[in-house]
């Protein structure tokens, strides 16, 4: 190797000397400035939505929104994001919820577009009717009751709270295995015209300062 270098040409060893600082410097640049620089601490892990653990909780502030997001003012309508409260946490369903299309910041969930945060928790309230399905699958459906917490993405600041009914109708259709009853407990869905109406005034309505 030594004497095939010493023979090359000027021009092939000034290009294999390229070669080797392009290779080695960073390699070992790269250590050293890592360990000379400061390193800062991991940041806590911001939650989605302000939506309290139950009705009686606090607030979870801030979330990712806050100070981010756009204020609640102006014309409507104001885009939400819609949060279904469960013991584990809050799951956003804005991708899914059977409201309209205008209202719904369903895209990326770091939006800044966002203005309003709509919190749902489900109260069970016993039983309903007897429903029932192909392959004499019957189930009785729990009869819910729907609170609702709306808040301001941006400063998770409360707007208004409401409550809705379920729908006291059978679910349109159950998941069970051949053989077996559905598992879980299977609740009646919220009414949607319900919650529209709730919401509408909300969403659309001018809203003049933040």
């Amino acid at each position: 190797m030594r004497m095939w270098f010493r023979r090359a040409p000027r021009a092939i060893r000034l290009m294999i000397l390229a070669v080797l600082c392009f290779l080695v410097v960073p390699a070992v640049a790269i250590p050293v400035l890592t360990w000379l620089l400061p390193t800062r601490p991991a940041g806590p892990v911001l939650p989605y939505a302000p939506c309290p653990a139950d009705l009686q909780g606090p607030v979870r502030s801030p979330t990712i929104y806050t100070g981010m997001a756009s204020p609640y003012a102006g014309s409507g309508p104001h885009p939400i994001r819609f949060f279904e409260v469960h013991p584990y946490g809050a799951s956003d369903y804005s991708s899914s919820v059977d409201l309209p299309q205008e209202w719904l910041d369903s895209g990326d969930p770091h939006s800044e577009k966002v203005q309003l945060v709509v919190c749902e928790y489900g109260i069970e309230r016993g039983v309903g009717e007897v429903c029932g399905y192909a392959r004499g699958i019957a189930i009785r459906p729990v009869r819910m009751t729907y609170v609702y917490r709306v808040y301001e993405a941006r400063t998770d600041r409360l707007i208004k709270g409401f409550r809705v009914g379920s729908t006291r109708t059978c679910p349109y259709a159950v998941m069970a295995r051949k053989g077996e009853l559905p598992s879980g407990r299977i609740r009646e869905e919220r009414d949607y015209s319900a919650l529209k109406r709730a919401l509408a005034p909300l969403i659309e309505r001018e809203v003049r300062g933040s």
